[in-house]
């Protein structure tokens, strides 16, 4: 349908270029544009809906406009137009809460970002009734306020490594897996320490990390030095080598985003 009414379109222009009077009075092209918007809108809806889940789809959800998804009533009335505007408020405060967040591997971000595709899962999302935006408001509200509140937290974070945000989540990460038996304090002067050196390493020679080999084997001794040496952290060999892979990870990927 979509691929016929922008044949139809191609005619109009076709018809007005070659100056073909007349020929434009026999259809009218005006509805048949309103048509095409229609039916395209419906066809981005339908192939939204339908490609959530797959991992492109997840990593681009947070892109999409969706606050600028079609609304079609089963029911129209004034009551329901207000709810839905109230529900594409919701939506684009919570698509912009989420995308604020930087640490999109954390496991909270993860559900809440899964909830939100939970709600666009729901077949009628976009061909619904009041008592559907009735329940979906509130759903929205909760993921806002959590994503608003997670938020918070990785800012309270971030401003204790100097607003790095690379430091920031390998903190998180060393925290949530449990394996590292050290204080916060500990953990954050190690990293600090670490921090600085590989900075001052890195200032004005960025090429350093062009051998990864030799970036590894660099972080392994660094990480030795400070978590070991300096903080009196009795870690074995293979939480050493984890937290010089989590550091050796998020600067080589933003040195890839760079180059």
């Amino acid at each position: 349908m979509v691929k016929a009414l922008r044949t139809a379109k191609e005619l109009k222009n076709l018809i007005a270029l070659q100056g073909y009077e007349g020929l434009g009075e026999l259809v009218d092209f005006e509805v048949l544009n309103r048509l095409l918007i229609e039916a395209q809108n419906r066809l981005d809806n339908l192939n939204f809906i339908e490609n959530i889940g797959n991992e492109e789809a997840n990593q681009n959800l947070l892109n999409a406009a969706l606050e600028e998804i079609v609304f079609q009533f089963i029911k129209v009335g004034e009551e329901e137009l207000k709810l839905a505007d109230e529900l594409k408020e919701q939506l684009r405060k919570t698509r912009e809460a989420l995308q604020n967040n930087f640490d999109q591997n954390d496991p909270v971000f993860v559900n809440l970002r899964e909830e939100l595709e939970r709600i666009f899962k729901k077949k009628n999302l976009t061909e619904t009734t009041q008592a559907d935006l009735v329940e979906n408001l509130p759903l929205l509200r909760k993921i806002h306020e959590q994503a608003k509140e997670l938020n918070r937290k990785n800012a309270l974070l971030k401003a204790k490594y100097g607003n790095d945000e690379k430091y920031a989540r390998i903190h998180k990460r060393l925290t949530e897996k449990g394996s590292l038996s050290a204080k916060e304090m500990q953990l954050h002067r190690a990293l600090m320490l670490v921090k600085k050196e590989v900075d001052d390493r890195l200032e004005g020679q960025e090429d350093y990390l062009h051998n990864e080999e030799l970036f590894d084997r660099y972080l392994v001794r660094l990480v030795s030095e400070k978590f070991v040496v300096d903080e009196k952290l009795n870690l074995d060999t293979g939480t050493r080598r984890n937290i010089s892979t989590l550091i050796a990870k998020e600067y080589f990927q933003l040195y890839q985003a760079r180059i």
